[in-house]
């Protein structure tokens, strides 16, 4: 879902509607150039289903966490940890650990796994 990314870089934002449309907005100041956005955009239109399934991802992943901070830790948060690691790896959401390389899937394994060795005082 490279477009996805490349629109995402370029400052425009997706979320998911209340009737399950694909919403999007350009967070930086003007429109964006057609000759780079255009081009994308219909990328994005001929993917729509894996679009449909990383905006669910993303909000599922906010569900939980908020479940989680509601829930004030404890013997639940390897489970809400994993969970979340989950949904961020299906929703495509960056990993960056201390530096500017997104590390993806291994990152969030890497992030998760030092929380869970936190919250287990380890």
């Amino acid at each position: 879902m490279n477009a996805l990314w490349k629109l995402e870089q370029g400052g425009i934002r997706f979320e998911l509607t209340a009737e399950g449309q694909i919403a999007y907005h350009n967070t930086w100041p003007g429109d964006p150039p057609l000759e780079w956005f255009t081009p994308l955009l219909a990328e994005l239109r001929n993917e729509r289903a894996e679009v449909l399934d990383i905006l669910q991802a993303r909000r599922d992943w906010l569900r939980v966490y908020e479940e989680w901070e509601a829930a004030e830790g404890g013997a639940g948060d390897e489970a809400y940890l994993r969970r979340l690691q989950d949904r961020a790896v299906a929703g495509r959401l960056p990993c960056y650990d201390g530096g500017q390389v997104d590390l993806g899937a291994a990152g969030w394994e890497r992030v998760t796994a030092r929380m869970i060795d936190d919250a287990r005082g380890s």
